[in-house]
């Protein structure tokens, strides 16, 4: 799994790119996203589109593991190449194919 980090000028310039792109062959009303990671992309696509947003977020129980090492507080403060690591062994872990009841929201 390669992974490749992207400056949010990066990202910005993309997503635009990429709108406008797609509004070469249709125009869209609404875009619908995955909060947290999918908000800066329709932010940045919507500098294009200009119309409706709509969040929404998947959340489940995460695994024991995971549970105590957010608990302990170590989401956010981990340095990108182990972050890496860690998202490859989790990938690899099959955890994701696994069907277990996932919570629906929308943003209000």
């Amino acid at each position: 799994m390669k992974f490749t980090d992207l400056s949010f000028a990066e990202l910005r310039s993309t997503c635009i790119n990429e709108a406008k792109r797609i509004r070469e062959k249709t125009d869209i009303d609404l875009i619908v996203f995955v909060e947290r990671a999918g908000f800066p992309l329709a932010l940045y696509m919507n500098e294009v589109f200009n119309c409706k947003t709509l969040g929404i977020r998947a959340t489940r129980k995460a695994d024991t593991l995971k549970s105590i090492f957010f608990k302990w507080g170590g989401g956010g403060l981990l340095p990108v190449k182990i972050k890496n690591f860690l998202r490859l062994i989790e990938y690899k872990s099959g955890i994701h194919k696994k069907h277990s009841a996932r919570n629906i929201q929308q943003e209000t």
